[in-house]
């Protein structure tokens, strides 16, 4: 890192040398402009989160986004017809609901071609862990060149403090995932209990833990 830095330093006074910044256009040529999943609610090259308390269906939604995402389904969660070509999903599964995910896609006849679960060991059981797995599921999206991953939920997969800034080293790899990927990645989280004043309407207030989860 900090032979990195010096070389950084060294080109900024080296009229010569590159220059150490891309420009706009570069950035749009990269990023390009925005591509839909899911027409105005999954973007592509970005994460998006569902937030809700327990037992609103966060998983079922997620099930059903798998179906879509692999084409076996006619329609997306809002009745927006499926346009574009699908293929495989990888799920990130940190709360051994993969067994229900199994018994819920069985309808759907989505099969192994269709989604994969990330295991080092080849344990079917195995919890992936974030960040440590992070390169290892990055590659997994390479090779399946998969339409999506899916992160079921945030808090299970983790044991840093959810309501300070660390949170970052587990959001900065899934958006440098999605945008380097050029896939939708969607992180499944938790809202705080409601308190006797809040109304039901979820507000980006009531996601547990810091800001820095929504914030990304």
């Amino acid at each position: 890192m900090a032979t990195n830095q010096a070389a950084t330093r060294e080109s900024v006074g080296d009229p010569n040398a590159a220059p150490p910044f891309v420009s706009l256009s570069t950035v749009r040529s990269y990023y390009g402009a925005v591509r839909w999943a899911w027409p105005a609610w999954l973007p592509i090259g970005h994460v998006t989160l569902i937030a809700g308390p327990q037992g609103v269906g966060k998983s079922y939604l997620a099930a059903h986004l798998i179906a879509a995402l692999t084409g076996h389904v006619e329609s997306w969660p809002n009745g927006t017809s499926l346009a574009d070509a699908r293929g495989p999903v990888m799920l990130l599964d940190t709360e051994a609901m993969r067994g229900s995910y199994a018994e819920r896609l069985a309808p759907y006849d989505v099969g192994d071609e269709d989604l994969v679960f990330p295991s080092p060991d080849g344990d079917p059981a195995y919890t992936p862990r974030l960040p440590d797995d992070m390169a290892m599921i990055e590659q997994i999206a390479g090779q399946l060149k998969a339409q999506a991953v899916i992160l079921d939920s945030l808090s299970g997969g983790h044991s840093l403090d959810e309501n300070g800034a660390e949170m970052r080293a587990i959001l900065r790899p899934l958006v440098a995932l999605a945008g380097r990927r050029q896939i939708a990645v969607l992180v499944v989280h938790h809202a705080n209990k409601r308190s006797q004043f809040e109304t039901a309407r979820l507000t980006l207030d009531r996601v547990r833990g810091s800001s820095t989860i929504s914030q990304f």
